[in-house]
């Protein structure tokens, strides 16, 4: 007999655990007589948290559906309510997955988990894996990380940020990783409204490259979302397990989620970094795509008329992060990265960041001596922990 959660055609809003999503999947696999690693090449992810909250999720998309490969994407997830959120995937394995549950059970730290599955493969041979994991330490502080196997199918990699890992493999390139960072960094919203903002980062065709004649991103998705007091079931558990042919399981998804979304409308809160009460307004970056001599500046004085301002650089992809005193002048990017490559720059202490970014400014500060990298970045104004302007930009050194 066929598991019920493949008899759906399209979207199922499952009221269930991670762990049945995957028991029923892995049942399928069994009489299908396919093997764990041929039928779970899963391709673009997210893990995150939400410190405020505490609320724990995930989101993801492969080439896989539950009609025809008896198994999607949702199979890599992972949630552990209060605590954080695992995926292992790359020629998934179900023992890699309960050695990581187990971890994350034992309390080890998402770094901690990566280098314990590095080592620990279930069939010794880590190179082929992909994983990420985020949570919450006991002090609240959001933890990340991810590991990424040289063996996975180009294009592969991982990217970091405060509060959430984003890792792809079969990709059409960085950009997708890329997008779906910058999404979530930027959508101003709860947990799961960031999460949907980044599975639309990933929707391109061919986003999986196995895809693209498909003409679509994906042929499964899923997004998961529990409370910190969730038991069996989860606040949000929304997966689309297959679809017809053209039809992108990301518009399915977001669909499903929208109307979940009007019975559960997100409430901005009063003040905060991650989800200010109001739209901050637009810092100047000119020219951009940017280079040394470009200029960061207010759109206008009244804008920044709240008091002492940080200024504050980051790369979406996490890797660098950048704060120091501003006075609402502006200031030349060159300049900037002067101040990053001289060390003056200080640690991040705003609320969400706590203990996400250890070390960071020192990495930072090297990487301005030898030459900011190119990529994707973001400049922002905080007044406090209010978020009053911000922008984007390219930087093409």
């Amino acid at each position: 007999m066929v598991p019920d959660c493949f008899l759906t055609a399209g979207f199922t809003l499952s009221r269930t655990t991670a762990q049945k999503h995957t028991m029923r999947n892995v049942a399928f696999l069994v009489m299908a007589g396919l093997s764990w690693s041929v039928a779970a090449q899963d391709t673009f992810s997210i893990v995150a948290v939400d410190p405020d909250t505490r609320q724990v999720g995930s989101a993801g998309a492969t080439c896989l559906d539950s009609v025809l490969e008896g198994t999607s994407a949702v199979i890599i997830s992972s949630i552990k309510p209060g605590v954080g959120a695992i995926h292992t995937q790359s020629y998934w394995n179900p023992v890699n997955q309960a050695n990581a549950n187990a971890r994350m059970d034992a309390g080890d730290s998402p770094e901690e988990i990566m280098d314990w599955l590095e080592a620990n493969d279930a069939e010794g041979n880590p190179a082929i894996r992909q994983y990420g994991a985020a949570d919450l330490d006991p002090a609240n502080n959001p933890r990340v990380s991810a590991f990424t196997g040289d063996d996975c199918f180009d294009y592969k990699g991982h990217e970091l940020g405060p509060n959430y890992a984003v890792q792809g493999n079969i990709l059409s390139g960085r950009a997708i990783l890329d997008s779906m960072s910058f999404r979530f960094f930027f959508e101003v919203s709860d947990l799961a409204g960031k999460l949907m903002a980044s599975m639309q980062g990933a929707k391109k065709i061919g986003a999986d490259t196995r895809c693209f004649a498909a003409g679509v991103s994906s042929r499964s998705a899923f997004l998961r979302v529990a409370n910190p007091d969730d038991s069996t079931e989860l606040y949000l558990d929304l997966v689309v397990g297959s679809t017809p042919p053209g039809v992108d399981p990301i518009d399915v998804l977001q669909e499903k989620f929208d109307a979940w979304r009007a019975l559960n409308p997100y409430i901005p809160p009063t003040s905060g970094l991650f989800n200010p009460a109001a739209s901050p307004a637009v810092l100047v970056v000119s020219p951009n795509p940017a280079g040394p001599q470009s200029r960061i500046a207010a759109l206008s004085a009244q804008h920044l008329a709240t008091g002492p301002l940080t200024l504050q650089l980051a790369g979406l992809n996490g890797q660098f992060l950048l704060e120091f005193p501003w006075d609402g002048r502006e200031i030349l990017l060159a300049e900037l990265l002067r101040i990053a490559g001289s060390g003056a720059a200080t640690e991040p202490t705003v609320s969400g960041n706590q203990g996400a970014n250890s070390g960071v400014n020192a990495r930072f500060s090297a990487a301005a001596q030898a030459g900011l990298p190119a990529g994707f970045y973001a400049v922002r104004a905080l007044s406090g922990t209010t978020l009053v302007a911000q922008n984007t930009f390219i930087y093409q050194p």
